[in-house]
């Protein structure tokens, strides 16, 4: 009998069970319940306090974050809406250009590479209507983010994003002209420099012009953009008397030397005695001094000038006719007209006396010499046209003052 009852239950492991129809499965008796059962406390009074905040600020929030989180969308017709959209409601949001004006920088401005003309112009009207129209002290220091994706869009491998790269440029250097300090621009000068080296093609280790870009009959509007922006700038750099017009710096304390945009410790005449952190220049205004002013920025871009000139001897040949039979396209006397007005702002610095580099005055001359003999057959054949005529008078202007700074 005994050993009947081991060999049944041993068999009985590996019977299989028969499942009634209506009847659960027999737990094991190892089975540990973990169901649990929870319970709420709900009042009126609060549900109603949370849906007011969800309808004002909560979904407010959640439309511009977003908006925002479109604009990395794959598709670009959706990064246009996204971007027309943001403007909109940016503007109907006032305070979000004082709470979130670096958010909007940091996301916006990568969109200068963006593949798509339609979102870069989007994002151009974005800038003009909505950027720049930021109180200065909350824009200045959210600029560098601007022209770090400018400067990669002048030197993109995408013609088109080269092109629309000196718009956004020219929006840059208008709020550094009228709202602004001059040190933004002190800060990327040599930067912007060499990405217009590179998108004009300048040579700065030479005096020859690498044609790095080439601009076809088709793309003329871009070139003429190019040299206008280019010429804005170095006029907005260089030149003394735009430097009056530029705007006091973002910072306004009551000490007479900022004015001068000089950002130095107020104490520093009344120390006397030596100091371990004088490198510093924590009380010495003459390091501040030397790197935020024309002459400066003009010492800073001495390697470029070489190539810049032969540019402007270059373009000057190309859009300026001989002969009455020479047909030049529409935008010829404007590519004239920049260049002389480039040549204009580099004579104060190169045929001044204090000037050392003799090979730079040779180079100068030179091109002035080709550029007024060319004139003088530009008044003996297009005398009568009106764009022509103020190219001749311009340039009467120029000779004047290189014969004046000669005679110094």
């Amino acid at each position: 009998m005994g050993k009947s009852k081991k060999a049944k239950a041993k068999r009985a492991d590996f019977n299989k069970q028969k499942l009634k129809v209506g009847k659960s499965k027999q737990l094991p008796n190892n089975f540990t319940d973990t169901s649990f059962r929870s319970k709420t406390l709900v009042l009126p009074t609060q549900a109603t306090i949370e849906k007011e905040e969800f309808t004002h600020d909560a979904k407010d929030r959640a439309q511009f974050s977003h908006l925002i989180g479109m604009l990395k969308h794959h598709n670009a017709s959706q990064r246009q809406e996204s971007l027309d959209k943001l403007s909109h409601y940016v503007l109907s949001h006032p305070g979000l250009l004082t709470t979130s004006t670096s958010l909007l920088a940091k996301v916006t401005s990568p969109l200068i590479l963006d593949e798509s003309a339609q979102v870069r112009e989007s994002l151009y009207q974005f800038f003009l209507k909505v950027m720049f129209t930021i109180d200065p002290n909350l824009l200045e220091p959210n600029v560098g983010i601007m022209f770090l994706y400018t400067h990669s869009g002048m030197t993109h491998i995408t013609p088109s994003i080269r092109n629309d790269s000196t718009r956004y440029l020219s929006l840059i250097l208008k709020a550094c002209r009228n709202k602004l300090s001059s040190s933004v621009l002190s800060l990327h000068w040599r930067k912007t420099l060499e990405c217009f080296s590179s998108l004009l093609g300048w040579s700065t280790d030479s005096a020859s012009v690498k044609r790095t870009s080439v601009f076809s009959k088709k793309s003329t509007t871009n070139l003429i953009r190019h040299i206008s922006v280019c010429n804005e700038f170095l006029h907005l750099g260089i030149d003394p008397n735009c430097q009056s017009k530029t705007a006091r710096s973002a910072i306004h304390l009551d000490y007479p030397y900022m004015e001068q945009n000089i950002v130095v410790h107020p104490q520093y005449d009344q120390l006397r005695t030596p100091s371990s952190f004088s490198y510093l220049s924590l009380f010495s205004a003459s390091k501040h001094d030397l790197v935020d002013n024309p002459q400066f920025r003009f010492q800073n871009m001495l390697p470029f000038i070489p190539g810049l000139l032969d540019f402007t001897r270059d373009a000057w040949s190309d859009a300026c006719p001989i002969v009455k039979d020479f047909r030049t396209g529409s935008g010829s006397s404007k590519i004239c007209q920049t260049v002389l007005s480039i040549l204009d702002v580099l004579v104060n610095y190169i045929l001044a006396s204090s000037f050392e580099e003799d090979h730079l005055k040779k180079q100068f001359m030179k091109i002035f010499e080709k550029i007024d003999r060319e004139s003088g057959l530009l008044q003996a054949n297009f005398a009568a046209e009106q764009e022509w005529k103020s190219i001749i008078n311009q340039f009467e202007r120029f000779k004047k003052k290189v014969d004046d700074l000669e005679e110094e």
